[in-house]
């Protein structure tokens, strides 16, 4: 867990989050993103670490946010939806829904 945790923190750091916040969104990127996520179906604990939770809460106001930034820049947005749609549904599968 604590290698992922590293992982996540760099991705909000200087990794996929830090460029989306420019503006630039890759589809490839994104889908390492999501690999990493889907660690989190296996984790088998009761409660995760506080901070995976803490590098996760934010991920789908981020997204929606981030829309008018790729679109600025000239992304793909149907790429962007796609990958932003099976985003939520992960975390909604990690996570669940109240």
């Amino acid at each position: 867990m604590e290698d992922l945790v590293k992982q996540l923190e760099q991705d909000w750091d200087h990794g996929f989050f830090y460029k989306l916040r420019q503006g630039y969104y890759d589809p490839s990127e994104g889908e390492v993103l999501i690999s990493k996520y889907k660690k989190l179906l296996n984790f088998d604990e009761p409660a995760f670490p506080r901070r995976v939770v803490s590098l996760t809460w934010y991920i789908p106001l981020f997204l929606e946010w981030q829309l008018e930034r790729v679109e600025s820049m000239g992304g793909d947005l149907e790429a962007y939806e796609k990958f932003r749609n099976t985003m939520l549904s992960l975390l909604e599968e990690v996570f669940g829904v109240p």
